[in-house]
Formats: C-alpha cells, structure tokens, sequence
C-alpha cells in the first residue's frame, strides 16, 4: 500500500540552484507512494514585505550566497529500488 509524504521547503530540506548526489536526501520513498512537494519562487526576494512570510525569510536568511543558480529546488527525494 502507498504512502503519502509532504515535503515542506525549509532551509534543511532545499538547495539554491542544482543538487549534487553526495548530499543526502530529506525525504526516502518507496516506488508508488505520492509525494507533495512544496516549491518556493526565487523571485519572494524581489518584493519581500508582499512575498515572503517568517519560513520563506528563513530559506533566504540560509542561503546568502545565490550565485549558485537562480532557483530553490526543493529534495532531492530517495527512491528505494530506483
């Protein structure tokens, strides 16, 4: 029987930019379980006092150097037997 998982975007569970396959991943999942990803849009920063909220702040607040690529991507997620 599947599960269903939420990937909630914090600073532990995204990166700014691109994954590397030496990090290890937030979320481990067996072949036909659902997932709910949250996403975040880079562009929050471009007008914060109307995009960002306190969990969104924190995700920016982690990242000062984002010359890494412009998007947050959020995982990556471990599929078992993949």
């Amino acid at each position: 029987m599947s599960q269903i998982h939420k990937l909630t975007a914090t600073p532990h569970t995204v990166h700014w930019g691109y994954y590397d396959k030496s990090w290890q991943p937030p979320l481990v999942v067996k072949s036909g379980d659902i997932v709910e990803i949250e996403a975040i849009c880079h562009q929050s920063g471009d007008a914060p006092e109307l995009l960002m909220d306190e969990a969104i702040a924190a995700i920016y607040d982690a990242f000062p150097d984002r010359n890494m690529g412009d998007h947050i991507v959020t995982g990556p997620i471990y599929i078992e037997g993949a």
